[in-house]
């Protein structure tokens, strides 16, 4: 495949054509959904609040000095969740059935799961990458100086 050229003109070799997006701008996250593009977007800032039926799901905590405790929802579709912290816990509780592809790192603590993950890449007590279910949505935890725990919710 042919690179592309980024915005101040550097050529970015890709294999294969781009699949997932991430969008920093309102404007272009409507242009994309407005392209049929939404299915493709896996990121947006917090200021993208339009359309509320695509971003409005998508779960992004981005914290420096607390514990992140996150649910997600046990009907419907899965939802990216997104959760960073620094110098506390994280413990995001998902459904037995639901389906995420996990990156979790943490530099001093460890990572723990109640549910079966798929190693795919990292494993570690401090890295983990893999997938629990049929990884339909994006589960990403970092952790500076704390423990990340995937738990099973009720």
């Amino acid at each position: 495949m042919a690179a592309r050229v980024d915005a101040s003109g550097v050529a970015l070799p890709l294999a294969r054509p781009p699949r997932r997006i991430v969008s920093l701008v309102p404007s272009i996250t409507e242009t994309l959904c407005a392209l049929g593009l939404a299915d493709a977007l896996v990121g947006v800032t917090v200021y993208c609040v339009e359309p509320r039926d695509v971003v409005g799901g998508k779960v992004r905590v981005d914290n420096q000095n607390g514990a992140i405790e996150v649910t997600a929802a046990s009907s419907g579709a899965c939802k990216d969740i997104v959760l960073k912290t620094s110098f506390s816990h994280v413990i995001v509780r998902i459904p037995a059935t639901g389906g995420y592809k996990v990156s979790a790192h943490t530099s001093f603590g460890r990572i723990s799961s109640e549910l079966p993950i798929t190693a795919t890449g990292t494993m570690g007590s401090d890295a983990l990458e893999g997938t629990i279910g049929n990884g339909a949505c994006a589960l990403g935890l970092s952790n500076s100086n704390g423990s990340i725990e995937i738990a099973k919710s009720l």
